[in-house]
């Protein structure tokens, strides 16, 4: 059982009027109590909260319980960069339901770095790769080689859901 001065102490920061300790609590709070924690991301995850406050508090809904298909899916359209990329990020590491559609739109994403998240997410939903390491993981990024990662990702993403 999780101790009540922590719990406290999180829930109280989770309300402050400084956006940045509300946005370090979140991933604490939901990994200290998900169930606590489920009502907070809620409020965190409102559209006038800044940037920093949602982009931390997608980073908790990992850590909280059910299907997050809905959340991200709302997530995904997102008009904050670093909220899409987490968002590509907890698609792969929780699976929702909704997992191939949510990840082929951010696939389509204007943004590089999103694009990057989504089809890295597409090799941990698919257990597969799609080489993508190797391409970003160099000092420079060869964009053919990745836009034909990206490519085979978001194929094997179709494949896996032909209604979508």
């Amino acid at each position: 059982k999780p101790s009540s001065a922590a719990l406290d102490a999180l829930l109280r920061s989770s309300s402050d009027s400084r956006h940045w300790v509300r946005a370090k609590s979140l991933v604490p709070l939901a990994k200290l109590d998900p169930n606590a924690a489920e009502a907070v991301l809620t409020s965190a995850l409102s559209p006038q909260e800044p940037w920093m406050v949602r982009t931390h508090a997608v980073m908790a809904l990992e850590h909280t319980h059910g299907d997050k298909a809905e959340i991200i899916t709302q997530l995904v359209a997102d008009s904050e960069v670093s909220v899409r990329c987490e968002a590509a990020g907890l698609i792969g590491r929780c699976k929702p339901s909704n997992a191939s559609v949510l990840l082929l739109q951010l696939i389509e994403d204007e943004d590089l770095g999103v694009r990057i998240h989504a089809c890295s997410s597409a090799e941990l939903l698919m257990e597969r790769s799609f080489g993508l390491a190797a391409i970003v993981g160099q000092e420079y990024m060869d964009r053919k080689q990745l836009s034909l990662a990206m490519a085979s990702a978001a194929e094997a993403l179709r494949a896996q859901n032909p209604s979508g």
